[in-house]
């Protein structure tokens, strides 16, 4: 598929540039996967997901020039125009790259309002977050964004549910996460509990940086608040 859409959009003129270039998009994404598997699900894993979510995104680029070359071209009757519609091809994916980085970086507030059959004396507010996945891409500056967003939703109790750290606490650790980590608090506690990504063998290290950050860490067990 990559190679198909360069191959579009380069045009090499010649047989023996059309197999160079399938050539290098082969070696490019197959030492990007032996890479990645030299620590499987861990930062360097990462590095290959990211490449193949890149070329997954010039799929999508290419659906949306192919429709709108079809409704112009066909539909209205237009002449060709092959360097313009190759600069709204790159156009669009730059701006899809663009706009799955700024959804990566910009967390959203979403409310929800559960009714349970509880003998609460008044609603209860909770703040929820899950997959900080604090590491090498995410740090102090994600988690003094997450602590203003908490702090200005004035909850009673705030629950983070799992995927805390990125496999393991290597980057937590060597730029000082702790320091805003323990700045996430409530008047009823902070209480996490650890995914699958907590999992890789670093959950003593992550349980006890999570602690260490004034965060209960719960391993299949239960907290009453305020009775």
């Amino acid at each position: 598929m990559t190679s198909v859409l360069i191959c579009w959009f380069v045009k090499p003129k010649t047989t023996a540039a059309k197999a160079a270039l399938v050539a290098a998009v082969f070696v490019i994404n197959n030492s990007a996967l032996i890479y990645g598997l030299t620590e499987f699900w861990g930062e360097r894993f990462h590095v290959y997901l990211v490449v193949s979510i890149l070329q997954g995104f010039m799929l999508y680029a290419g659906l949306i020039t192919a429709a709108v070359a079809l409704l112009v071209y066909q539909l209205f009757k237009r002449k060709s125009r092959p360097i313009l519609l190759r600069t709204f091809a790159i156009t669009v994916y730059v701006a899809i790259v663009s706009l799955a980085v700024f959804n990566a970086y910009s967390p959203v507030v979403h409310r929800l309002t559960v009714t349970i059959d509880k003998p609460l004396a008044k609603p209860m507010d909770i703040a929820l977050v899950s997959d900080t996945h604090l590491g090498r891409w995410f740090g102090n500056r994600q988690i003094k964004k997450m602590v203003s967003l908490i702090d200005a939703q004035h909850p009673d109790v705030v629950v983070i549910a799992g995927d805390i750290m990125n496999d393991n606490t290597i980057a937590y650790d060597n730029t000082n996460m702790q320091e805003q980590l323990s700045k996430l608090k409530a008047p009823l506690g902070v209480y996490a509990t650890l995914g699958n990504h907590d999992y890789f063998g670093y959950e003593k290290q992550i349980t006890q940086a999570v602690e260490e950050a004034g965060i209960k860490a719960l391993d299949n067990e239960s907290v009453l608040l305020n009775d």
